[in-house]
């Protein structure tokens, strides 16, 4: 099983995209 590891700033840079869209 391959697991994606995703940095911290990329979560922050997508929930910052969402709180935006909202």
């Amino acid at each position: 099983d391959d697991i994606e590891l995703v940095t911290a700033e990329e979560v922050e840079g997508v929930l910052n995209h969402i709180r935006i869209m909202i």
